[in-house]
């Protein structure tokens, strides 16, 4: 007996969508931090390290992703809403976050690399989540 069960709900999709996606960003997200650290000798870890982009990388795509159900199954063209969206918000805390000064021993570091971790994770917000909703024979 094979029984296939392809017809998931949107819901289903949508959390599974942000989950996916957010296993992908903690890797590349993490992939970004040992680059940058390479580079810049940035050593300070109490706020960002391994397991908070591990952490927060996959907790916020699963939160995108029933925003995303929330939008394209009640507002009307809600997938291009969600993504204008995603980008508006990703833009104006990277404006934000770089417009601010830090103390020692954040400085300078801290701010670029919280600002690199903003932009990969809105543009995997905006992107992905929708992408692997559409297309869930990725991961389902």
């Amino acid at each position: 007996m094979d029984h296939e069960f392809k017809n998931f709900p949107l819901l289903t999709t949508s959390l599974f969508g942000g989950l996916f996606s957010g296993f992908l960003l903690g890797f590349v997200n993490l992939i970004y931090d040992l680059i940058y650290r390479g580079i810049t000798h940035y050593s300070y870890s109490k706020i960002i390290n391994a397991l908070s982009i591990i952490l927060f990388s996959v907790l916020l795509l699963v939160i995108a992703g029933l925003i995303y159900f929330f939008l394209a199954k009640y507002v009307k063209k809600g997938s291009l809403l969600y993504s204008a969206l995603c980008i508006a918000a990703t833009i104006f805390l990277s404006i934000f976050l770089s417009s601010l000064q830090y103390a020692p021993p954040y400085s300078e570091g801290f701010k670029w690399l919280c600002v690199g971790v903003i932009i990969i994770t809105g543009a995997f917000a905006a992107f992905l989540v929708p992408y692997f909703v559409k297309h869930r024979s990725f991961f389902l």
